[in-house]
């Protein structure tokens, strides 16, 4: 009967946790995203600060006066701006491409990184391998959220389903792995 350590357990946990928050991070500092805050500028790159009508619509926006808009409080405070600018039409693409492209990097590296720590080495503790399959898992688990919400339900059932079926063949082919035994 193999030896069960639950340090072991909970420090395979630790380390695909902070594996997978490494991507994260990596790929937020080198690929940044395009409605990402600027705090020098107090705008992002797709949507800069327009207090106006003809800056907004000169940057791609849709302006809407305060008075036209149902859900703004009335009476309009004194100072406020007449309006505020909209770049949802000028942003979302960009924001989809952004999200397809870091899903699928994601969805890849975590494919890579359950790969290599099912695969193990010698010179790999058996729970540093689980680790490492483990931040694969959540690492694939986060890339499907960037993009999911794109999807057609059809395309998320299929590769929701797709999901299932391969993490049922790597249970069953890997099932003896998924013991902590060192």
């Amino acid at each position: 009967m193999p030896k069960f350590n639950f340090l072991k357990i909970i420090y395979a946990i630790v380390i695909g946790i902070i594996f997978a928050v490494v991507i994260n991070v990596g790929i937020s500092a080198f690929y940044p995203s395009p409605d990402e805050y600027d705090r020098t500028t107090g705008s992002s790159k797709c949507s800069p600060i327009a207090l106006d009508q003809t800056t907004c619509i000169a940057n791609g926006g849709t302006w809407t006066d305060y008075a036209n808009d149902p859900t703004y409080p009335k009476p309009i405070p004194a100072g406020t701006p007449g309006g505020y600018c909209n770049y949802e039409v000028k942003c979302q693409p960009l924001s989809d491409k952004f999200n397809r492209n870091v899903g699928i990097a994601m969805i890849l590296i975590g494919l890579s990184a359950l790969g290599a720590g099912l695969r193990g080495h010698r010179s790999i503790k058996e729970y540093l391998s689980r680790g490492i399959s483990i931040g694969g898992l959540i690492v694939i688990i986060m890339g499907l959220m960037e993009f999911w919400g794109q999807l057609s339900k059809k395309l998320q059932f299929v590769v929701g389903l797709i999901s299932l079926v391969a993490l049922i063949y790597i249970g069953n082919k890997y099932h003896k792995k998924f013991t902590f035994n060192d």
